[in-house]
């Protein structure tokens, strides 16, 4: 099954006023630890409780081994190693780092060189009918795409913007809502579905 993505965008990436995007995907909710035990006796010779005292066994040893600070290897899954934070004030000298300062930031994972080709390999992606974010438009570029859109066409309406600029449905009515309100918008239609015209300016 295809996994569905949307675009999105990080406005002034890197300080330089650039827009950079990026893809989102959607993920599906993950197994609980009763389904994750089911699913393992299923295909396996093991009943359900082996399975769930082989998954406590396998938790300890990884506690006990990363407070350690040992990196551990999970056959044919990947490795485990801590990460750390060092807080403390920039200006002062290592000769003057303790031991408190150091603190354990998270827990890192690097997956085994073959699960990672075989899921790049048998993973596909299919681009989302709909987006769960907008476009960060100013005021002023969101009316200049107005303005060209309207050359083309004689009204726009809230749905022509989610559409057309990639807005939410949410923000898509606080924009018509706003630019009517300026005045560069002219409201028209029933109450359940307007259309907006272009004032004149």
């Amino acid at each position: 099954m295809a996994i569905k993505y949307e675009i999105h965008y990080l406005p002034n990436a890197g300080g330089n006023e650039e827009t950079r995007r990026f893809a989102h995907i959607f993920e599906q909710p993950a197994m609980t630890d009763k389904q994750m035990i089911e699913r393992i006796a299923q295909h396996s010779c093991l009943g359900k409780g082996e399975v769930a005292t082989v998954f406590m066994q396998l938790r300890d040893i990884i506690e006990e081994d990363l407070q350690d600070g040992k990196r551990i290897n999970i056959p044919e899954i990947g490795y485990l190693s801590l990460s750390v934070n060092l807080d403390m004030d920039e200006l002062k000298p290592d000769s003057k780092v303790r031991a408190d300062y150091v603190s354990v930031r998270g827990i890192k994972f690097r997956p085994n060189e073959d699960l990672l080709k075989q899921v790049k390999y048998h993973t596909h992606f299919e681009k989302s009918q709909y987006t769960s974010r907008s476009y960060p438009f100013s005021e002023d570029t969101l009316k200049e795409k107005i303005r060209e859109y309207m050359k083309s066409h004689r009204s726009i309406n809230r749905r022509t913007l989610e559409m057309e600029f990639h807005i939410r449905k949410q923000t898509a009515l606080n924009w018509l809502k706003q630019l009517e309100k300026s005045g560069f918008l002219i409201k028209e239609g029933s109450r359940n579905a307007p259309v907006y015209f272009l004032a004149e300016e």
